[in-house]
């Protein structure tokens, strides 16, 4: 809801890596949410569908 998504280590259940999400110009504060994350075909780059109709 408020655009952060932590990573956390699967066993240990600690937080090894935060990432915030900045609005793109001309979006409302409450855009700056993600809906859902995948991973590509590799595994190597993470895919988030966002609130403000942005995928990065």
């Amino acid at each position: 809801d408020n655009g952060t998504l932590t990573c956390r280590d699967y066993n240990m259940d600690t937080a090894f890596q935060m990432l915030d999400d900045i609005p793109q110009p001309d979006s409302l504060e409450a855009q700056s949410g993600m809906f859902c994350s995948t991973f590509n075909m590799t595994g190597s780059a993470l895919i988030l569908d966002r609130v403000d109709k942005v995928i990065k």
